[in-house]
């Protein structure tokens, strides 16, 4: 009876730990994504993600509306493949 306790305690807090790195990599994501759009915008991180959340706009829309589209696709095309390429290879 202790040893199925301890498996359950076991993998509730493996539950818990995973779910939560989960969600900090796609808040990095998002954070990265939104980044990119301030930089080209000179607005803050922090303006582009309320915009983003407020208005249901994706950071490409943002991109777009400021004239920023193409830029914004390049500079994500690149860190896509840096980040899809093994390190010997880039």
């Amino acid at each position: 009876m202790k040893s199925k306790k301890m498996i359950v305690a076991v993998c509730a807090a493996l539950a818990i730990g995973m779910a939560s790195i989960t969600a900090f990599a796609a808040t990095a994501r998002e954070t990265g994504r939104a980044g990119i759009v301030a930089e080209l915008t000179d607005r803050s991180v922090n303006s582009v993600l309320q915009e983003s959340y407020q208005q249901n706009k994706s950071f490409a829309q943002i991109a777009d509306e400021a004239g920023k589209l193409s830029d914004f696709q390049k500079i994500e095309s690149v860190q896509k493949n840096n980040f899809l390429k093994p390190a010997d290879l880039r």
